[in-house]
């Protein structure tokens, strides 16, 4: 951080975005300003990481789908040497439209970029957030993955020789690898709710269906050495913040998750629940047929509807096209090594839930029908 005399980030508020400010805040890094949509976005990012650190940056206040909110904090920024901006703002959901996507995935990251070079007497460095199941070689299978990939084109045809670029490809973003802190539980969180509270019977997937993700650590290392790295004028740097080859199996983290609930559930002297089966759909659909006669239809009136959700993994990854890392410093850490942390944060911050005694509605409606 040390070639920066101003970080300017955007999206502090998200899951990235408020560990990013921790780690600011905690490494002494340069003044740090944080674009935010309104006075409610600072409360939050209080609330995230907690009031003392919330308090060491510096808000302003813009939504970046106005153009005019965005100038008018560019003029109250004034100029720094040379600033680094960490774009960590925008759209993430997998399901809504590329109209409502499109204003801040692409015309906000047209802003921010714009926002560097006007600040930043010497050429500036811009971190710009996207995701790895972007690709040139597959067409975007939803409209976060088009305006994603819409705004990198957008950065490299517009800004490539104005501003030092780094586009940072990211899979599912998990808690920290050292003890699994996270501000937001987003992304895969909830499908590990799914899995470790037992909401449905059974899931519609493919259990060898390798689950993407990376800790967010590992993400603000990549964004800091990305910062610093030398590259030729207009030459922009692309990393894939991902396991790839070392992505964890579903069934894996199925029974990780069931494993670390149950761990809980024991030194509270509560019974463990039941683990969810994970089938393929032609397997699914014997199953349905047969539940008719069986008297347990009621207890899969509730799969196809959370199985939506799975597919939109199945979908959003991919459907088992593997992605390949390309990181500075050495590789990602293996899931393997750090989601038994990841879990166990998730599972004390939802503790009263996890160890709540009522059986799922699933189960009491298959025993309510047979007897």
């Amino acid at each position: 951080m040390s070639d920066f005399d101003r970080v300017i980030l955007t999206g502090a508020t998200g899951a990235v975005g408020a560990y990013f400010v921790r780690r600011l805040v905690d490494e002494g890094s340069p003044p740090t300003v944080c674009i935010l949509r309104d006075p409610n976005a600072l409360e939050r990012l209080g609330r995230a990481v907690g009031p003392e650190i919330a308090s060491r940056i510096t808000p302003v206040f813009a939504d970046l789908t106005r153009e005019d909110e965005v100038l008018a904090v560019t003029a109250k920024l004034g100029k720094s040497e040379r600033s680094l901006v960490l774009h960590c703002a925008g759209e993430v959901s997998w399901t809504k439209s590329e109209r409502l996507a499109a204003p801040i995935n692409i015309d906000g990251t047209r802003r921010v970029a714009q926002l560097a070079v006007t600040v930043s007497r010497q050429t500036p460095s811009l971190v710009f957030l996207s995701t790895a199941f972007c690709s040139e070689e597959h067409p975007p299978r939803n409209p976060y993955e088009a305006t994603k990939l819409a705004a990198e084109r957008l950065l490299a045809a517009e800004f490539a020789g104005l501003v030092d670029i780094s586009i940072m490809r990211c899979s599912l973003v998990v808690g920290t690898s050292s003890d699994g802190w996270m501000s937001r539980f987003n992304g895969l969180y909830p499908l590990i709710r799914i899995l470790a509270l037992a909401e449905v019977p059974c899931l519609i997937a493919d259990p060898d269906y390798c689950v993407d993700c990376v800790p967010v650590d590992f993400v603000w290392e990549q964004a800091v050495r990305a910062a610093a790295m030398p590259r030729p004028p207009g030459q922009m740097l692309r990393l894939v913040a991902a396991a790839g080859r070392r992505a964890m199996p579903l069934q894996s983290l199925a029974r990780l998750a069931v494993g670390r609930v149950d761990a809980l559930r024991r030194r509270h002297q509560q019974p463990p629940l039941p683990e969810i089966s994970i089938l393929a759909e032609r397997q699914f659909r014997f199953l349905m047929r047969s539940s008719k006669s069986w008297n347990l239809s009621q207890r899969f009136a509730k799969v196809e509807e959370i199985s939506e959700l799975m597919a939109g993994y199945v979908s959003h990854g991919g459907s088992g096209r593997e992605i390949e890392a390309i990181a500075l410093g050495g590789p990602p850490p293996d899931p393997a090594a750090y989601m038994d942390r990841v879990l166990d944060f998730w599972i004390t911050c939802n503790e009263r839930r996890v160890l709540g005694a009522r059986r799922p509605d699933w189960l009491l409606a298959g025993e309510g029908a047979g007897a």
